[in-house]
């Protein structure tokens, strides 16, 4: 039998393994992530440290939402709501988001591999991370490591496909062989476009069948492979 070891996954990601969003609130919510996306200046606004602190209250929001809390998760989304809308919370007032996309894109062409970043790095560094690639295109979010033990077997990023909040159903496993991380270990990057990414293999949040599944795991490796 293989040996497999998941390593330990932020709340984020427990949270988001339980059943789809229902209901009005978790619409609401879906419906204010196509808003984030559809408008780069809220982009360019939203510095790392509020992308945590909105990523985290979006779990509170499931978290009350499966609890059948429909008014305390509402308050939660519009808690969200005033965070990014809010131009006193902004890291720089200022930067229009032609600016930030031109120091985004620099930053993001001196990533580095995994293999050549200096000292460690914590699962809690890598999970939540936002993954873009190099033209700045938002890709996902890491929401779980699996970490193969068995020497020469490829370990995985696990990401959701979904828009800033990380919404969507569908998870993809990203060979971390294939991620570059920024200096700062802030941004991973996979060098991959949104629709190739959309088109690669996935699975359901609540299933693991497919990592051990050999055939499944070589037809994602080869998709990989095509893409970098």
């Amino acid at each position: 039998m293989k040996t497999k070891l998941m390593m330990a996954v932020s709340a984020g990601a427990l949270l988001l393994a339980s059943p789809a969003f229902a209901a009005e609130c978790a619409d609401d919510l879906m419906a204010y992530n196509n808003e984030i996306m559809a408008d780069n200046n809220y982009r360019a606004r939203i510095d790392t440290g509020m992308r945590s602190q909105i990523r985290q209250l979006r779990n509170s929001a499931n978290i009350l939402q499966q609890a059948g809390q429909e008014e305390a998760c509402q308050e939660v989304v519009a808690a969200i709501r005033e965070m990014v809308e809010n131009p006193e919370r902004s890291a720089d007032k200022t930067v229009t988001y032609e600016t930030w996309q031109t120091t985004e894109v620099e930053r993001l062409k001196g990533a580095k591999s995994l293999q050549e970043v200096s000292g460690q790095l914590r699962a809690e560094d890598i999970i939540g991370s936002d993954i873009r690639n190099y033209q700045n295109e938002e890709l996902g979010e890491i929401e779980d490591l699996l970490i193969e033990t068995k020497e020469g077997k490829t370990s995985y990023a696990i990401i959701s496909h979904g828009g800033f909040l990380g919404l969507g159903d569908k998870q993809i496993a990203v060979p971390l062989d294939k991620l570059k991380v920024t200096e700062d270990n802030e941004v991973f990057v996979l060098k991959a476009t949104e629709e190739q990414l959309e088109g690669a293999p996935s699975f359901e949040r609540s299933s693991q069948d497919h990592f051990m599944d050999e055939t499944w795991l070589q037809t994602n490796k080869k998709y990989f492979d095509t893409v970098d």
